[in-house]
């Protein structure tokens, strides 16, 4: 049987990250949420754009619905989640004081079997819109506010870790299983290079080496349903911070592009974390594929006051470097004057 995939998420991730979030969504959510709903996320990388997070429609629709009705019959049930991600914090920390090459696992396992799925709970839940949803998403944005520096403080670390424990490859960290790293028996430099290319994450097995990604997950059965992103003039998304600026496009995927931007340039990324802070700095404005009124493009924006518009879905996949724009933060809109 064909499974169809949407893209939801781009991410800059490792192969241990993709490894902890699909193990967070498949194997250890349905415990929070007492049934067997699961999300089984497949995760697609592609040299120099990052990682595309996908989901199979149907089974997400269906997932998430069931998600969100559980809550809704018994608003408590938010608040013991909320209740558990402080806990989930607070063990982070004490974890991270006096971590060693050791704690590997020990992180991986925190994100992969907590913070994971409770982050999921809550970032989804936070998103309900609608008086019926209101004490339950409340909940949820308020303790991902208080909380959230966790899923990005406990990541770094493991990779932190990693390249201490392998310290001749620059970008080992970000090519090996979270079993690679825990047990030293790394991959052969011809295996990471075609890592380096790209390399896909489907249904928990990683595969490198693919020629053709279409191809691939053809046999697989598996296929991609691709957004219509017609050459548009205009993009439109949700005022984050007002005001209305010009300026040249610079697009960020991976971690490395954010020495790029030049001051007065605007970014333009699927989301944005606090890593591309020496970018945002520089930048006049902030464009997002993605992102609520709490993410941290918008937080960001408003801390600085520069014009921001998130939540655009498709500014990545038609906007390129050197493209000249107007970013209307009064309206939401992103207006394409030239193209480059």
């Amino acid at each position: 049987m064909v499974r169809t995939f949407k893209k939801f998420y781009n991410r800059d991730l490792p192969i241990y990250s993709a490894q902890y979030w699909y193990i967070g969504e498949k194997e250890s959510l349905p415990g929070y949420i007492e049934n067997s709903t699961n999300l089984s996320p497949l995760f697609i990388s592609v040299e120099k754009q990052g990682v595309g997070i996908h989901y199979d429609k149907n089974i997400r629709k269906s997932a998430l619905d069931k998600m969100f009705q559980y809550f809704l019959d018994d608003s408590k049930r938010i608040e013991k989640i909320c209740k558990l991600y402080e806990d989930v914090y607070v063990e982070s920390k004490d974890i991270l004081k006096n971590v060693t090459h050791d704690d590997i696992q020990a992180l991986f396992n925190l994100n992969a079997n907590k913070i994971l799925p409770i982050l999921t709970i809550l970032m989804q839940v936070g998103k309900l819109k609608g008086k019926k949803w209101e004490k339950i998403a409340k909940h949820a944005v308020k303790s991902r506010t208080e909380n959230d520096k966790v899923i990005y403080s406990t990541g770094l670390k493991i990779y932190d870790l990693i390249q201490q424990k392998f310290p001749n490859n620059d970008d080992l960290a970000n090519l090996v299983t979270i079993e690679e790293a825990v047990s030293g028996m790394l991959p052969s430099e011809e295996e990471l290079n075609r890592r380096r290319k790209g390399w896909i994450l489907l249904d928990g097995k990683l595969h490198s080496g693919i020629d053709s990604v279409e191809d691939f997950l053809k046999s697989k059965d598996v296929v991609i349903d691709s957004d219509s992103t017609k050459m548009c003039l205009d993009i439109r998304g949700t005022v984050a911070y007002k005001g209305c600026v010009s300026g040249i496009v610079k697009t960020i995927f991976t971690t490395p592009d954010i020495f790029k931007v030049k001051e007065g340039e605007i970014i333009v990324s699927p989301m944005t974390t606090p890593d591309f802070m020496i970018a945002i700095r520089k930048a006049a404005a902030i464009v997002t594929d993605e992102g609520g009124i709490t993410c941290h493009a918008a937080i960001v924006a408003r801390e600085l006051k520069k014009p921001c518009i998130i939540g655009t879905k498709i500014s990545t996949q038609i906007l390129k470097d050197g493209d000249f724009i107007e970013v209307d933060g009064h309206h939401g809109i992103v207006h394409i004057l030239k193209r480059n």
